[in-house]
C-alpha cells in the first residue's frame, strides 16, 4: 500500500464528519458526496467495499479500511485500487478470527485474572513506589504475571485470587 501526506494537513476530523454525512438517503453513494476530504475512514461492512473504493477512487481521497469480512476477490480490487490511491487496511482483529489463530501464534489464554494499579501524580516523583510494590507482593507469595508502567500508574497482572489480600496489603502499605 502507499504512504499517504496530506498537502492540507489537519483534515482527518473533516474526512471523519464527511462519513457519516455523506451516507443520507439522498446521497447514496460517496462518489454523489460534496463534502471534500483528505481520507475516508470506513468502518461499514464489506458489502460497501465496491461502491467505497469507485467513490474514493473517482474522488482521488486515501482511504482507510477497518472492515473486515473481505473475500479473497474484494482483497484483489483493493490491491488493484491501491496504484491509484493510497489506502490503508487494518488487520482483522475480531475474537473469532484471533481465536481461530490461537495454535498458529502460539498465544494462550488465561482465565481467573485481575489487574491491580497503583496510580497517582505523586508517582512521577516519588521514587521506590514500583520497588515497594514488589516487595509488598513477593512478601505475600503473589505470583506476578505482566507488569505495564506508566509516569503514574504500575498495573500488576496476578491471579483473582490473589487481588483482595494484595490490594489490602498495597493500601496498608502506602497508608491508604
Amino acid at each position: 500500500m502507499l504512504p499517504y501526506k496530506s498537502a492540507r494537513p489537519g483534515r482527518l476530523q473533516g474526512a471523519c464528519s464527511s462519513v457519516s454525512m455523506c451516507r443520507s438517503k439522498e446521497e447514496q453513494s460517496l462518489k454523489d458526496c460534496n463534502i471534500e476530504a483528505d481520507v475516508i475512514i470506513d468502518f461499514s461492512s464489506a458489502d460497501a467495499l465496491p461502491a467505497l473504493l469507485e467513490g474514493t477512487v473517482g474522488k482521488k481521497v486515501a482511504l482507510i479500511i477497518a472492515t473486515t469480512g473481505h473475500t479473497p476477490e474484494d482483497k484483489q480490487l483493493i490491491e488493484e485500487k491501491a496504484s491509484l490511491i493510497p489506502i490503508f487496511q487494518a488487520a482483522n482483529m475480531s475474537v473469532g478470527r484471533i481465536k481461530e489463530r490461537l495454535p498458529d501464534l502460539g498465544i494462550s489464554v488465561m482465565k481467573d485474572i485481575v489487574k491491580v494499579t497503583a496510580q497517582g501524580v505523586g508517582m512521577e516523583i516519588q521514587s521506590g513506589v514500583a520497588a515497594r510494590l514488589f516487595e509488598v507482593l513477593a512478601g505475600l507469595e503473589i505470583k506476578i504475571i505482566s507488569v505495564t508502567t506508566s509516569e503514574t500508574q504500575i498495573s500488576y497482572i496476578i491471579n483473582q485470587q490473589d487481588a483482595p489480600r494484595a490490594v489490602k496489603a498495597i493500601k496498608e502499605a502506602f497508608g491508604i
